[in-house]
């Protein structure tokens, strides 16, 4: 009797506590209970909170009905496989512990060092285990700890690109305090801008710069206000606007660590204060260590920095030969300055460390020594700089104006020899990054497959690989709740056979291009937990190189640009793929694409100068325009090597929803040099265009023009470059650098090597 009491109470007590699951899984938003039958949890050791246990793609309830092991990422592996291991659940606590199969596909723990020690430990071995091997020409021996002889920094291998969020993509028309950074913004009543020169020296190439601010008049005026020389040494990318403060960032090309040993790669950021435009009133600079990756303004009113440099040094180069060694002193690891005193050309130190050894995380399995640092900084120019440390590799990241998400890709040997992914999310707030969440996907995933959700909260991911198992290419599809990186929804082998190209997000719509053919797969999302292929097509080109993009529009349409190949050119080069060709299509029926508009952008190859920057477009939704700076060479020309440019300059075209086609409405060329060719592209050429009212105004390195839209005829042209202020600023980097190189030349470099 009391032993049939004890097994009534303990089935009372475990249906309790699977309720108790189940109405906190739906108290909580993005909580998600697996679909599988409970009675299944505990059978086949599911994870009761994943959706997928094994993580490979695959519903648990949908393995267990096709007989797989839910609990094996092996697909080999049957639910009568002696290899199908099971997980185990504590249901009071809601931890779950994977088998030991499981515990490669899962997100690594994020640990901390206990010691500046135990970094230089960690950083030694996973040196020696990249560059010791036979097939190399670095030898660990040579790789000593940091001295204070000569050093050049490599660049980083990390790669962070900021997020392109709807209604978000760097648009000069958003208010100030707009979260992403640019090379202009505006408030509606200036325009803030750079203005460049750029000079080499010894082989390196370097710009000096100034603030150029415009005040914008009624009827098209516009007066220039301020020409702000900005400290020469920087090259500036961004402009963030918060409410009455201004920030500049870029990287410098020198910075010096102590007499004799200099630096590069290094990321300076100025804020000004806007009280008065026509006088920005300089506050405080910062320069961080590393090179500069990508930035946001936080909700909080902080601005977020990536910045990311290796762990090891170039430490000299001989007949052309670099060698590499480690740099394990804490002297390696990323440093901060600040002073509200300007940044001076001559004095170019990195300050104190970042944080403290005890305070950088790391995952343990990781085989990277890089250094990725979150720094965060007050715009309105307070002193105090919080920076968030993590040593490791991470294959590219997204900043948004709550979160960073950053991906890491690992490889996982065995029967499908794929890789996977995994996500980590940062929560960003009062100056601090803190990690919050992690979730792992199968399969690569690069920077162009990733995007986020209109709402601003899913992540929409393609990943693809090729499954040795299988013996075919593999392209899936995942929905991921941003707020929380548990799993909502897949699909999985959507896609063709093929290389996945660009993602673009419209409203419900997802659209994934090929861009070796032109090929464009839709999905649905409509519901977030159950992404619905919609059907597949052929764009009316093939897309090459930099130009596989869609801009999307209402309706289910895109605009998009294709490279039209030309047989007869035969460079080897990414900028010569052929005429470049704009197109507007509708998508509604994603079986059967609907050209409505085309149009050849002459016979010679040509370039779009805002495609590196996502900013290639300009849309006014009103009036239906978009505009886009381009470069065209003569017919059959070299786009790397031409200097015979036959058009440079803005085109402007109206998407006529009536007779359904594209209408030429005008152009703003401008002048092009001589020595101008489609790589190093002149201070005249329109980086930015952007829509205000009625206007149109197209800005490069040199000026800013401003046009009716009706006719483009001209009603403002104002210089942004202070020659003059500009011409002094590379007198001063020039002194500089021959003062640095003079006591490079007479330095030495045997304490470097270890005999």
């Amino acid at each position: 009797m009391n032993k049939k009491f004890t097994i009534i109470f303990f089935v009372a007590t475990l249906v309790f506590l699977f309720s108790a699951i189940s109405v906190s899984a739906m108290a909580v938003p993005g909580s998600y209970v697996n679909t599988a039958k409970r009675a299944d949890w505990t059978k086949y050791g599911l994870n009761p909170w994943s959706w997928d246990t094994d993580q490979d793609g695959y519903d648990d309830a949908q393995e267990i009905k096709n007989n797989y092991c839910p609990t094996n990422s092996d697909y080999s592996a049957v639910l009568k496989s002696s290899d199908c291991s099971k997980g185990q659940f504590n249901l009071s606590k809601k931890i779950y512990t994977p088998p030991l199969a499981l515990s490669a596909r899962l997100p690594q723990d994020l640990k901390k060092f206990t010691s500046c020690a135990a970094l230089s430990t960690v950083a030694q071995k996973r040196f020696e285990a990249l560059y010791s091997s036979d097939d190399t020409k670095y030898n660990a021996k040579l790789f000593l700890g940091l001295t204070s002889s000569t050093d050049y920094y490599s660049g980083s291998f990390v790669q962070i690109y900021e997020a392109d969020l709807a209604g978000a993509k760097a648009d000069v028309k958003t208010p100030a305090g707009a979260a992403y950074g640019d090379i202009v913004k505006t408030d509606g009543q200036y325009v803030y801008s750079f203005g460049y020169q750029n000079f080499g020296i010894d082989d390196e190439s370097f710009a000096v710069s100034n603030l150029s601010v415009v005040k914008l008049g009624a009827g098209g005026a516009a007066k220039s206000v301020a020409q702000m020389a900005l400290p020469a040494g920087p090259t500036y990318y961004k402009i963030f606007l918060s409410g009455r403060y201004l920030a500049v960032l870029g990287t410098t090309n020198l910075g010096a660590d102590s007499a004799n040993k200099f630096a590069r790669g290094n990321t300076y950021v100025a804020i000004y204060d806007l009280k008065n435009p026509a006088k920005p009133r300089f506050l405080r600079n910062f320069v961080l260590s590393g090179d500069f990756k990508a930035a946001v303004l936080g909700k909080d009113g902080w601005l977020y920095v990536a910045s990311a440099r290796d762990q090891y040094d170039l430490a000299l180069r001989n007949s052309g030969q670099s060698t590499y060694r480690l740099a394990t002193s804490t002297k390696s690891a990323p440093l901060v300055f600040e002073s509200n005193r300007a940044f001076d050309s001559k004095n170019l130190s990195i300050g104190k460390p970042a944080v403290a050894c005890g305070s950088i995380g790391y995952f343990e399995k990781d085989q990277s020594f890089n250094y990725l640092t979150i720094s965060a900084l007050k715009m309105n120019g307070g002193a105090g700089v919080q920076s968030t440390v993590l040593f490791g590799s991470v294959e590219f990241g997204y900043l948004t104006p709550g979160n960073l998400y950053l991906a890491v890709s690992r490889k996982i040997y065995g029967n499908t020899g794929l890789s996977n992914t995994s996500f980590y999310r940062w929560n960003l707030g009062r100056g601090v990054a803190r990690l919050d969440a992690s979730q792992v996907v199968p399969g690569d995933v690069s920077d162009k497959n990733f995007a986020i959700s209109a709402d601003g909260r899913h992540l929409l991911v393609l990943s693809g690989g090729y499954n040795r198992s299988t013996r075919a290419e593999e392209n899936n599809f995942y929905a991921l709740d941003g707020w929380n990186l548990g799993r909502l929804g897949w699909l999985n082998n959507f896609y063709w056979d093929g290389s996945l190209g660009n993602l673009a997000v419209a409203g419900k719509r997802v659209y994934a291009t090929d861009n070796s053919d032109g090929k464009l797969a839709v999905l649905d999302i409509a519901d977030i937990k159950k992404p619905r292929f919609a059907g597949a097509g052929k764009l009316p080109y093939d897309l090459y190189g930099l130009s596989g993009k869609l801009f999307s529009l209402p309706n289910n349409q895109f605009l998009s640009f294709g490279n039209v190949k030309d047989d007869s050119v035969t460079s080897t080069s990414v900028l010569s793929s052929g005429r470049l060709r704009f197109d507007w299509s509708d998508a509604s029926d994603p079986g059967f694409l609907q050209n409505i508009g085309r149009r050849d952008l002459g016979e010679g190859t040509s370039y779009l100068p805002g495609m590196f920057e996502d900013n290639y477009l300009a849309w006014d939704g009103k009036n239906n325009l978009a505009a886009f700076s381009l470069i065209l060479t003569a017919p059959k020309s070299d786009l790397a090597t031409t200097t015979k440019i036959d058009f440079n300059g803005l085109m402007v075209y109206r998407l006529n929803t009536n007779e359904k086609k594209l209408e030429f409405v005008g152009n703003v060329a401008r002048a092009s040099n001589d020595d101008d060719n489609l790589v190093t592209m002149g201070i005249n050429t329109i980086r930015r265009a952007f829509f205000v009212g009625d206007y149109l105004y197209a800005l490069s390195l040199s000026n800013l023009t401003v046009h009716k839209i009706s006719d483009l005829s001209i009603t403002a042209s104002v210089p942004i470059s202070n020659t003059t202020e500009l011409i002094k600023a590379v007198d001063i980097i020039r002194n500089a650098f021959a003062t640095a190189f003079a006591s490079l030349a007479s330095s030495t470099t045997s304490s470097l090597i270890a005999n």
